[in-house]
């Protein structure tokens, strides 16, 4: 469960990143 919880301390931290990664994964698809 480590694992887990450390993958949403990326999550969070990378949160705006993600957002604007996926706004332009949804332009191109």
């Amino acid at each position: 469960m480590a694992g887990h919880s450390q993958f949403k301390n990326i999550m969070h931290r990378k949160g705006r990143q993600d957002a604007i990664k996926s706004k332009v994964f949804g332009k191109l698809a």
